[in-house]
């Protein structure tokens, strides 16, 4: 008898380092003798980039900056901004690491600290996390027909998009705004990007990806005022990427890997202009609809199969779903009597999703940044915490699904109500993909034995589309998965995701 079997090749996304590394940051700002003495410090803003990532010779070597913001008043009582950069550079020991591997790293600005030495110097000290993951797309064998005489103990046969390719492209976006008189002499304290992708069209081995990216920054007017400006840039990105056809799934995810700001002064010919350049990191996983065959038992009537299995997620179906609402919070300030609120900003935006009886439950916390005056005419710095809840009915084919979304910003405002209350209402938007899913088994490898064994060395690889702000930590507990995993796996080096995004990891 025959007992050849006819199998076909799939990718499986293998992580092979995931980690989290620490640069400090420690310098000194000496001041230019354009800028006032130092009275009262109200703030350090960070902003990491990375310039490089490359991987030889069993090495990832990251090359990056980090641009420290001090924010303070003058002794002529002028809220002043004056920054410095500082370079860096971290080679990490990757074993077994392959020139055709995806190398991911992500930087994450942590809280500086920031203190007067003497009125014309001060001290900063920091740091930011480097979160480096190393993957590439193993190929499994997965059983497409078998010979005559052979039993199945289950059904078999799955249709599914598997995973055909899976590569990360890097390329720039410049912003500009409008020439304004308002930015003349102003001072950039801080900016936030937000890359999202509206298409994805694929012809033979390019791809075109649509989208925008929404930066929103925060400027002080020569007279100590924080204004806060938005500049939303197109994205038409064509890439280039092996293994992809006008037949392939492609689900991207775009991140901000670097950003960097500016004022450009004003000329007699236009007035001042804001410029924004973005650094994207496009993570673009491939698909293809196929079918393969899920074995738990394989054997003849004549001669008895030891299977090993190796077992994935298959997606059934993937369903886009975009909505908004608002989260309205009242703070007290009661340690100081409020006059005005000049700035309200979100630093961070921290969330997790799991499914809760029938719904999908997005449960997470908003951090601001406020500024506001005193009676006394001084300017205090504070920061806050709302928490929010969002719930999402999912379809009712969608019993067995998975919902990762991405959480961005569309507007900010705030209402003074009071001597210490100021009212913060934040209109957020959820975005992600809903997919649901089927869990397939495949044949490895198959010999004659004497008895009926069947291996029990399994590897199940989740796919979860994840959002930007998701804490690893909370996907990893959601499902049972090791962390370090998810990074390694998935090219992510700090602890959050930093753009919406597919993750594909295993689970314990």
């Amino acid at each position: 008898m025959d007992n050849e079997m006819t199998t076909e090749k799939v990718l499986l996304k293998k992580e092979k380092l995931s980690v989290n590394a620490e640069q400090l940051i420690e310098t000194d700002l000496n001041l230019a003798d354009y800028y006032g003495d130092i009275v009262k410090i109200l703030g350090v803003n960070t902003c990491a980039n990375i310039h490089s990532a490359t991987l030889t010779a069993d090495k990832a070597v990251i090359e990056g900056s980090v641009t420290l913001r001090m924010i303070y008043i003058d002794s002529e009582a002028k809220t002043e901004a004056a920054d410095c950069t500082v370079p860096f550079s971290r080679s990490i020991d990757i074993k077994n690491a392959d020139t055709n591997d995806n190398l991911t790293v992500e930087c994450i600005s942590e809280q500086a600290t920031c203190r007067a030495l003497n009125p014309r110097r001060a001290e900063i000290r920091g740091s930011v996390t480097l979160h480096v993951c190393v993957t590439a797309a193993d190929e499994c064998e997965f059983i497409t027909d078998t010979p005559e005489g052979f039993c199945h103990s289950r059904k078999s046969t799955h249709d599914g998009y598997l995973l055909k390719a899976s590569a990360v492209k890097r390329f720039s976006v410049n912003a500009e705004s409008n020439p304004d008189d308002k930015y003349r002499g102003a001072k950039l304290c801080r900016v936030f990007t937000m890359p999202i992708v509206s298409e994805t069209k694929t012809i033979k081995n390019k791809m075109m990806i649509k989208g925008n990216v929404s930066s929103t920054f925060i400027y002080m007017t020569p007279d100590g005022k924080f204004e806060t400006e938005r500049i939303t840039e197109p994205v038409n990105q064509i890439v280039e990427m092996e293994g992809i056809d006008e037949n392939s799934l492609c689900c991207v995810t775009l991140r901000a890997a670097g950003t960097d700001g500016r004022f450009i002064p004003a000329t007699p010919q236009s007035p001042a202009k804001a410029e924004i350049s973005v650094t994207i990191s496009a993570q673009i996983d491939a698909y293809e609809k196929g079918r393969v065959t899920c074995i738990d038992e394989a054997y003849s009537p004549t001669h008895e199969l030891i299977c090993k299995s190796e077992t994935v997620k298959c997606i059934t179906s993937i369903r886009h779903i975009t909505e908004n609402h608002d989260v309205t919070s009242d703070f007290d300030f009661s340690s100081c009597k409020v006059s005005s609120v000049d700035d309200v900003s979100v630093r961070k935006i921290s969330f997790t999703c799991q499914k809760e009886d029938s719904e999908m439950l997005v449960r997470g916390n908003i951090h601001y940044g406020i500024i506001i005056t005193d009676a006394e005419n001084d300017k205090m710095y504070f920061e806050r915490t709302a928490d929010f809840e969002h719930r999402i009915t999912p379809d009712k084919n969608d019993c067995e699904c998975v919902f990762s979304p991405v959480i961005s910003i569309n507007a900010v405002g705030f209402t003074h109500k009071g001597n210490s209350s100021v009212a913060v209402t934040t209109e957020l938007r959820t975005e992600g993909f809903m997919y649901s899913y089927q869990p397939v088994t495949g044949l490895v490898s198959a010999c004659k034995g004497e008895s009926r064994k069947k291996d029990s060395n399994h590897c199940i690889i989740t796919a979860y589309f994840a959002s930007e702000g998701e804490r690893l930590w909370d996907i990893a507990k959601t499902h049972c998965a090791d962390i370090e995993n998810i990074r390694k796996l998935n090219d992510i080096t700090g602890d959050t995701v930093d753009s919406d995004r597919m993750l594909i990891f295993e689970q314990e």
